[in-house]
């Protein structure tokens, strides 16, 4: 029972030894450096490394040379098995106005490899509260579970007898 112990405690203290000094910044680059083969690039003011997660202010997303939007403070908290992103303080650019809602207050991404094959989402705005996944198999489907003003974009959503929803594959 003793060897079963000391076994665990040896197994936890490395695991809160890899995330304490697990490279954060470094996966944000990698992450940054996948985007851009995609057309998509992130600028950033600042990049700050804490024990749990890491948080990136100011950043600004491009795609194709396009201004998409600009995201006043993000957060990144990685864990073995959980991931979390949460964006926080979405304007999205004029040029897109009539297809998105020009201001999100919070967008949060999390995945788990409990469920390996799909990224939960949820959101809230203008436009009401949004829940919904994104999957491996390039489908992005969000429900909305509060709606606000969804005017500017409504031609995008479908209606079911659950209420507004927007599903489409990328």
């Amino acid at each position: 029972m003793q060897v079963v112990k000391n076994t665990f405690i040896i197994l936890l203290s490395a695991l809160i030894a890899f995330l304490i000094f697990m490279p954060k910044k470094e996966l944000y680059y990698t992450l940054e450096h996948q985007l851009v083969k995609l057309g998509i690039k992130l600028n950033e003011k600042d990049i700050t490394e804490t024990v749990p997660a890491l948080k990136i202010d100011g950043m600004k997303v491009y795609y194709e040379g396009i201004r998409l939007m600009d995201v006043e403070n993000s957060t990144l908290t990685t864990f073995v098995f959980f991931n979390k992103i949460n964006l926080h303080k979405i304007a999205v650019a004029s040029s897109l106005k009539s297809m998105l809602p020009q201001n999100i207050d919070d967008i949060n991404i999390t995945y788990s490899v409990l469920s390996p094959l799909r990224a939960n989402i949820s959101a809230n705005g203008d436009f009401g509260e949004v829940k919904g996944y994104m999957d491996f198999n390039r489908t992005i489907h969000l429900d909305f579970v509060k709606v606000g003003d969804i005017k500017k974009f409504k031609r995008e959503l479908k209606k079911n007898e659950n209420g507004w929803y927007y599903e489409n594959q990328f």
